[in-house]
């Protein structure tokens, strides 16, 4: 068998062995959950706004990393729908935009 060690309360196998011919594995990972490792999965408002601020002030694209993040963050948005945004999507005269797999029609903040 392979030897198994306790690393923070979870068995994990350090390697397989042979026996008679086979290759015997030791048991399987132990799944850890995300509330076992993190006390949260989610950023508050005011982390998100110093990300925002921090982002408008670094490197040469600074007011466009800031806007991306606003957007995805006000909108939900994810990843994929963030970086596949065109600028037709956006009418900022009507107030809106349209993005997502459905084409959901978002409502544009005005100040």
């Amino acid at each position: 068998m392979g030897k198994i060690v306790r690393l923070g309360g979870v068995a994990d196998v350090i390697a397989p062995s042979i026996e008679n011919g086979k290759v015997v594995r030791g048991l399987p990972r132990k799944r850890r959950f995300n509330v076992d490792v993190r006390t949260r999965e989610h950023l508050t408002p005011d982390e998100v706004k110093r990300l925002i601020t921090v982002a408008g002030k670094l490197g040469r694209h600074g007011h466009r990393d800031s806007t991306l993040l606003m957007v995805a963050y006000r909108h939900g948005l994810r990843v994929s729908e963030l970086v596949s945004l065109l600028c037709d999507q956006v009418d900022l005269k009507a107030a809106y935009s349209t993005f997502g797999a459905s084409r959901t029609v978002h409502r544009v903040r005005t100040r």
